[in-house]
């Protein structure tokens, strides 16, 4: 998953979501609602990277 982060943040720098954290409030509710599912897993690692991305994208970055 160490590569996985670089990519995340580049794929959030480089796309045009106006509202990233809003789209991962709502993923991380869902995940929430059904977190007595097994097999979830691999999506909360990729939704916590979705997250770094986005608080690295937004506090380091000035984007065009």
């Amino acid at each position: 998953m160490d590569d996985v982060l670089p990519l995340s943040i580049y794929v959030v720098s480089r796309s045009e979501i106006s509202h990233p954290a809003s789209l991962h409030n709502m993923m991380e509710d869902y995940l929430k609602a059904n977190e007595n599912r097994s097999g979830f897993d691999l999506e909360r690692k990729l939704l916590t990277n979705f997250q770094c991305a986005i608080l690295y994208t937004s506090s380091e970055w000035e984007i065009p």
